[in-house]
């Protein structure tokens, strides 16, 4: 797995680019709300689409190893 960290930062200045680039892949994964957490394999398929999960890192490591 790979991690790729998409902002939508309220208060940091972000390029033009930068902003088209990230509406793009919201529209493309159906991101509505945040944190969303996509979970792909190394052929960039989508696995699973999640969120916030309970139970503090550990709980949330155990969980995204469940997709591989």
């Amino acid at each position: 797995m790979v991690l790729v960290k998409i902002d939508f930062p309220r208060s940091v200045p972000q390029s033009n680019e930068t902003k088209m680039y990230n509406q793009t892949l919201a529209q493309k994964y159906g991101i509505q709300g945040f944190p969303t957490i996509l979970i792909m394999d190394n052929a960039g398929n989508l696995l699973a689409k999640t969120g916030y999960q309970p139970g503090g890192a550990a709980n949330y490591v155990n969980y995204i190893q469940s997709f591989r």
